[in-house]
């Protein structure tokens, strides 16, 4: 019988922005999450990270109704995100024993852009080189150009398509995200039927191509790619003035160089969401 695993992440996130001179502005983005997993195995995947980027540049405020807060922004974004394992696992590497642990530190200097023409469409993106510092044990690093891009289009103000792609060294919250390159793109529809209700629908495919496989008997033997779709919908209402209830669907199928990583799997989470703000 297949082993069962339950993951558990939680998160806390800040982000602020504010005018050093003119149109001169600050950017900031922190989020400290946490991710456990039941398996024994998964388990070894048990981590801490910390995620923060910080910008400087053009911040001027975008001209839209729907999004107060807003803005256009042309600036430079250093990113640094530093994973601390919570659990060890004994592996094989080459015949040696060594213990590993879902440990990495990445850091990223890159462009940001975002830009909005109220209420039509919006365009967000960033590009940079990272290199990413892979600390587990096993030592696989990686540099090179990463970055994610979204174009956003209203055709009305009750409906929103986005079409979005993202080129990253690791994952977050992903089990084994340690030593992975992964390509994504996704198509995106939300609509508001009425008011206080949300509805959406997605689809994402990530290409992923593991630099190491840690669930193999020996994790540098075997070359392990895949693809991973993942279509979802999802229907939101707000209940009060700041909280709200959402409910997510998601069918999940993988394909893989290895027969045995194959899988199909539905899903569904129930969420409530209280937000603090100023």
């Amino acid at each position: 019988m297949a082993a069962r695993n339950i993951q558990t992440a939680s998160l806390a996130h800040f982000a602020a922005k504010g005018a050093v001179a003119g149109d001169l502005g600050v950017l900031l983005d922190s989020t400290v999450s946490v991710s456990r997993n039941s398996g024994l195995l998964a388990s070894a995947a048990d981590s801490r990270q910390v995620d923060f980027k910080g910008g400087i540049g053009y911040v001027s405020q975008a001209p839209s109704e729907a999004d107060p807060g807003a803005a256009n922004i042309v600036a430079i974004d250093l990113r640094y995100v530093s994973q601390h394992g919570l659990a060890d696992r004994s592996v094989l590497v080459n015949s040696d024993e060594i213990f590993y642990r879902a440990d990495f530190v990445e850091r990223s200097l890159g462009l940001r852009l975002e830009y909005a023409s109220a209420p039509v469409w919006g365009l967000k993106g960033r590009v940079g080189y990272s290199e990413h510092v892979d600390r587990s044990g096993i030592a696989r690093n990686a540099r090179g150009l990463t970055g994610d891009g979204s174009i956003a289009w209203s055709p009305s103000p009750f409906l929103t398509l986005t079409i979005q792609a993202a080129r990253s060294f690791s994952g977050t919250q992903d089990i084994y995200s340690n030593g992975i390159k992964t390509f994504s793109w996704g198509l995106a529809a939300s609509a508001q039927p009425a008011e206080g209700w949300t509805a959406a629908l997605q689809f994402n495919r990530r290409n992923r191509t593991f630099q190491y496989d840690l669930q193999a008997a020996a994790p540098l033997t075997q070359s392990r790619t895949e693809d991973l779709s993942t279509a979802s919908t999802s229907l939101a209402h707000t209940v009060a003035e700041r909280v709200s209830v959402s409910l997510l669907l998601e069918h999940r199928w993988r394909a893989s160089n290895l027969q045995s990583y194959r899988y199909r799997g539905t899903s569904a989470t129930l969420s409530l969401s209280i937000p603090i703000t100023r």
